[in-house]
């Protein structure tokens, strides 16, 4: 199973960043430090794990140990993304897509919910989303790009 590096998450945070803009910076280098680390300790130790395990871990990890200046909840998500990708697992990116798991995400940080349960809900999302051909990695990042510009036009127009 192929785990991103400290370094592959800090280039993550970085094009996240350039997509959707944020402070850019490391807040607790340890912190990211851990979060990289944590899957691999986890596949030590533990004998039955798949790929939702390594990503519900990731997404824990990041987006709640809170690493970067800005951007870690998008950090976490797109980290999981990519590692389900480069171990063969590819989603046609949507803006549905990236609205459940954008919400998956919060609802990680603000319920704080077991590894077991963020498994359970990314393995609904990857039975929905999930295709059998590979695209473009252009396609995620747009989509997810395209997600934050309406997001963030609805919270303007909101306080209009």
């Amino acid at each position: 199973m192929k785990v991103p590096t400290f370094d592959l998450i800090v280039e993550i945070h970085d094009v996240v960043l350039d997509v959707s803009g944020g402070r850019a910076g490391i807040h607790i280098e340890n912190d990211i430090h851990r979060a990289a680390e944590r899957p691999m300790t986890y596949i030590q130790y533990v004998n039955e794990f798949d790929i939702d395990t390594i990503c519900a871990i990731l997404i824990d990890s990041i987006a709640r140990y809170h690493g970067f200046e800005d951007g870690n909840k998008r950090t976490a998500l797109m980290t999981a993304i990519f590692t389900y990708r480069v171990n063969g697992v590819h989603f046609k990116a949507t803006a549905t897509m990236n609205k459940q798991f954008d919400a998956l995400v919060m609802w990680v940080v603000k319920k704080k919910p077991g590894v077991s349960e963020i498994e359970k809900r990314l393995q609904k999302l990857r039975s929905r989303f999930e295709v059998d051909t590979e695209q473009p990695v252009s396609n995620m990042f747009l989509s997810f790009a395209r997600m934050r510009l309406r997001k963030e036009a609805t919270k303007r127009s909101n306080k209009v």
